[in-house]
């Protein structure tokens, strides 16, 4: 699996290494998918606010993650009460008046561990229900899966340290 991160300048800066990334996905993908992710992507795009998706590439799949806090803080997503409470699972700490969220740098590791074992579900959901492609199109009850399984995996995480 190919790891790759933009490059980028300060103030912005990723949370995690690629070393990190390589204790990650042995942690959070499932041997049997492992061979589907051919590559993990880091990019910064500040103009939008999608975190995190998975790009199909035949039968195998990228994950890309978009996730580089300026100075440990990102903007504030969401007021959705489902996101706060992932983020503050994860460790950030929400200042709605701002609209901000401060990440010390366990936190944003953790929420980078979440993003990737998110999009990493949808890989294993589609192993399980028989699908050899990625449509993009995830339904409600995929998104709750994947959700699920990936606050498992933060949650290990966080109890293991």
């Amino acid at each position: 699996m190919k790891i790759e991160f933009e490059k980028i300048t300060p103030p912005y800066a990723f949370p995690v290494s690629a070393a990190d990334i390589k204790e990650i996905v042995s942690q959070c993908i499932p041997p049997e998918i492992l061979p589907r992710v051919r590559k993990i992507h880091f990019g910064c795009n500040q103009q939008t606010t999608q975190e995190a998706r998975i790009v199909g590439r035949g039968s195998s799949f990228e994950i890309r993650i978009n996730f580089c806090p300026k100075e440990g803080k990102t903007k504030l997503l969401s007021e959705k009460r489902e996101w706060c409470n992932l983020v503050e699972l994860c460790g950030g700490k929400i200042d709605k008046q701002c609209r901000i969220v401060a990440w010390k740098p366990e936190a944003a590791s953790i929420y980078t561990v979440f993003l990737i074992a998110h999009e990493v579900a949808h890989v294993a959901y589609a192993e399980r229900n028989g699908q050899s492609s990625f449509s993009g199109n995830s339904s409600a009850s995929e998104e709750a899966w994947c959700e699920s399984f990936a606050k498992d995996v933060v949650r290990k995480l966080t109890t293991s340290t």
